[in-house]
C-alpha cells in the first residue's frame, strides 16, 4: 500500500502471517495497531505519517523493518516483540519511544541485529537495559528525557550507572563524540552532572583508544592521567603538590645555606615548578650543584608540562 489515507484505527490482525507489507507513504489518522502477528518477510513503513501513534505488540519480524523519515505524532511502542532488525532513520516521534510498557515485556532482538536510530529524534525515551540489541547506530540520535521511570517496573532511572551507560554506547561499533554528548546533555538538564561528566570522560577514553597515530595518543593518555581530559583536574593539583613537596626536601637536604629553612626551601621549590610565578628574586642568585641541580631542572620542566595542562583543563581548552 503506497499513499493511501486512513482516518480510523488500522489494525494488522491478531494471529495473522504475512510475507512482505509495504506501508510506505501512508497516512494514519490516528493509532496503527500490529498485534499477535508474524511478519516472514520485511515491513516497509518509510515515510509514513500517523497522528497518535504506532502500537506493536507481540509480534516477530524475521526481516527488516523499515520506517525511515516517518512522523509519528505521539508514541512508537515496539515493547513485547522480536526483531531481526530495525530502521528508524530520520524518523521524528513527537512524544514516546518505548522499548518497555505496562504489562508487556522488554522488546526482543536477534542476535547480531542492529537497531538504527540515525538522526532520529524522539521527546522521551522509555527503556530497560535488557531491551537493547547488541548492535546500535545512535549518530545523529536525539532525545529531549529518559524516562525516569520505567513503565513495567516501577524503578528510578538513577539504576543505570556508569557501567551500563558506557556497554550501552559501546554498541555502537564505530566511535562517534555525538551520542556521547547527546547523553551527557540530556543528563545534566536532569540534574546528574557527575554522570554526565563520566560519560564526556568516557568518549574521550573510547577516542584514546581507537586513535591511529602515536602523536595524538600520548596527547591523550597525557590528558587523561594528568587532568582527567579535563573533567578532574584535582589529578593535576596532587601532582603539582607532591613535586613541590619532593622539591622542598630536595632543595633543604642538598643546597647549603646560610638562612636555609623548610620555608624558603618550599618557596624555591614553587619557583621553580610554576614558570610564570616568581616569588622571590633572591631565588636566581641560588646556585645549584650535582643531583639538585639535576632534579630542579626536571622539576621546571614537570611543571611547565603541569602548568600547562592545569590551565588549559580550567579553560575548556582540552574537552
Amino acid at each position: 500500500m503506497r499513499e493511501i489515507e486512513v482516518k480510523d484505527n488500522p489494525v494488522i490482525s491478531e494471529k495473522s502471517t504475512f510475507t512482505k507489507v509495504i506501508l510506505a507513504d501512508a497516512k494514519i489518522g490516528r493509532e496503527l495497531y500490529i498485534i499477535e502477528s508474524n511478519f516472514s518477510d520485511e515491513l516497509l513503513m518509510g515515510s509514513i505519517e500517523v497522528k497518535t501513534g504506532i502500537i506493536m505488540a507481540n509480534s516477530r519480524f524475521n526481516k527488516n523493518v523499515s520506517l525511515r523519515y516517518g512522523n509519528i505524532f505521539k508514541i512508537l511502542d515496539i515493547s513485547s516483540n522480536t526483531f531481526s532488525s530495525l530502521d528508524l532513520t530520520g524518523t521524528i516521534i513527537n512524544g514516546e519511544l518505548r522499548l518497555i510498557s505496562r504489562e508487556q515485556k522488554p522488546t526482543q532482538w536477534d542476535k547480531e541485529k542492529t537497531f538504527i536510530l540515525s538522526n532520529t529524534q524522539v521527546d522521551c525515551l522509555d527503556d530497560v537495559p535488557e531491551s537493547w540489541p547488541i548492535n546500535l547506530d545512535l549518530e545523529g540520535f536525539k532525545y529531549d528525557r529518559l524516562s525516569r521511570i520505567s513503565m513495567r517496573e516501577k524503578i528510578d532511572i538513577t539504576i543505570k550507572n556508569h557501567s551500563w551507560f558506557k556497554n550501552w554506547l559501546s554498541r555502537q561499533r564505530n566511535y562517534t563524540p555525538q551520542p556521547y554528548e547527546q547523553l551527557a546533555s540530556v543528563l545534566q538538564k536532569a540534574g546528574y552532572n557527575e554522570k554526565a561528566k563520566e560519560i564526556m570522560f568516557e568518549s574521550r577514553e573510547r577516542e584514546r583508544k581507537g586513535v591511529e597515530g602515536w602523536t595524538r595518543w600520548i596527547y591523550l593518555s597525557l590528558l587523561k592521567y594528568l587532568i582527567g581530559y579535563g573533567y578532574y583536574l584535582l589529578q593535576v593539583v596532587y601532582y603539582l603538590l607532591g613535586l613541590a613537596t619532593f622539591g622542598t626536601l630536595i632543595f633543604f637536604k642538598y643546597v647549603k645555606n646560610g638562612n636555609n629553612n623548610l620555608l624558603r626551601a618550599f618557596c624555591y621549590s614553587l619557583d621553580s615548578l610554576f614558570p610564570f610565578v616568581h616569588f622571590d628574586k633572591q631565588h636566581d642568585e641560588v646556585k645549584l650543584r650535582g643531583f639538585a641541580r639535576y632534579y630542579f631542572f626536571f622539576h621546571s620542566i614537570a611543571g611547565f608540562i603541569l602548568s600547562y595542562f592545569f590551565i588549559a583543563g580550567i579553560t575548556g581548552l582540552t574537552k
